[in-house]
């Protein structure tokens, strides 16, 4: 029996970024070992590929151009000394230096993980474009309804349709298999019936197109309770708090709000300084002059 396996880009991007942070190592290279041993099978739709590293740069860039503004704003507060003004300075830039070797580190790890001989990439064809278009024409999850001006509803070929459109091509194909889907995307994804998440199920529109699909939030939780890994309750925490503030959703724009709130909060901490003491200006921080 084959053990398949789908990852949304949006669990791609948070393990990227437990990474990249360097205080979750290796949150990537289990996933591999998995392959390694023949205990999984990945699926890699075209469209999860495409949206990942055009999002870990925006974020990378991102990341650096709040780090250049609070840098600016260090430099025109007068009443800081000018020890702990060149300290802070000095250690941002060191931290995102650190920050930009991690980065492709992850995604030389990334690469070996989509390129395995275990990763089925599933190509975007015609049927796939269609079957996607007619989610979008029923307003059938994962289709999301979005408005536009004059209270009108836009109707088009989005990215989770295409994903969803694209298992199930090949899946309907297979027999005799186990297939979980993991993605923090729970508004599109899953039955908001259930409270916690580790009652979310797959939302019933697209559950019937399936023989089978578990669904779950967490990537980590999922290796262990699934293909007996052992991440600590510590990364699966760091997981999830990624996402427990609000919908963690991959925008066709790149745009997102939980990430958007971690890269302000990871300045105050390279700055020393918090997230709120970054909230409330560079004058907070507790970080000593150099001796």
């Amino acid at each position: 029996m084959n053990n398949y396996l789908c990852i949304d880009t949006n669990i791609y991007i948070q393990c990227c970024l437990l990474e990249i942070k360097g205080d979750t190592p290796d949150t990537l290279n289990k996933l591999y070992d998995l392959l390694e041993e023949d205990k999984l099978r990945l699926l890699l739709p075209e469209v999860i590929q495409l949206e990942f590293y055009q999002i870990l740069e925006d974020k990378a860039d991102e990341l650096k151009r709040s780090v250049d503004r609070h840098k600016e704003e260090i430099g025109k507060d007068n009443s800081l000394d000018d020890k702990i003004s060149d300290d802070l300075i000095e250690k941002l830039d060191d931290c995102i230096n650190d920050r930009g070797k991690n980065k492709e580190e992850v995604k030389k790890t990334i690469e070996k993980i989509f390129s395995h001989k275990n990763t089925v990439k599933l190509q975007i064809s015609n049927d796939t474009l269609i079957k996607a278009y007619k989610y979008s024409l029923s307003k059938k999850k994962p289709f999301k309804k979005s408005q536009k001006e004059e209270g009108k509803i836009e109707q088009s070929l989005q990215g989770d349709c295409l994903i969803i459109s694209t298992l199930e091509e090949f899946l309907n194909k297979e027999k005799d298999f186990e297939f979980y889907f993991c993605s923090r995307n729970k508004s599109d994804f899953a039955d908001n019936k259930a409270v916690a998440d580790k009652d979310m199920k797959i939302h019933k529109d697209i559950k019937k197109n399936f023989a089978h699909i578990e669904y779950y939030l967490n990537l980590f939780q999922l290796l262990n309770d699934k293909l007996g890994t052992d991440y600590s309750a510590d990364a699966i925490a760091k997981l999830k708090k990624l996402g427990e503030e609000e919908n963690l959703s991959i925008s066709s724009s790149g745009e997102d709000p939980i990430l958007d709130k971690i890269i302000d909060s990871e300045v105050g901490d390279i700055a020393g300084i918090g997230s709120e003491g970054l909230s409330k200006g560079i004058k907070k921080s507790k970080l000593e002059p150099k001796k």
